[in-house]
């Protein structure tokens, strides 16, 4: 089920694609910020 639920790679890169930025720069970001995240979470947890 969860499968069909993604989206193909290529349909994927397209979306993620669309915002018109700098996708390493968003993926950099990204894995700066969220470890917090879920370590906060796995607290809660």
């Amino acid at each position: 089920a969860a499968m069909k639920l993604a989206p193909e790679r290529k349909k994927f890169m397209e979306i993620i694609g669309e915002g018109g930025g700098d996708l390493n720069a968003d993926i950099r970001n990204f894995c700066t910020m969220f470890p917090p995240i879920l370590e906060e979470n796995h607290k809660f947890l």
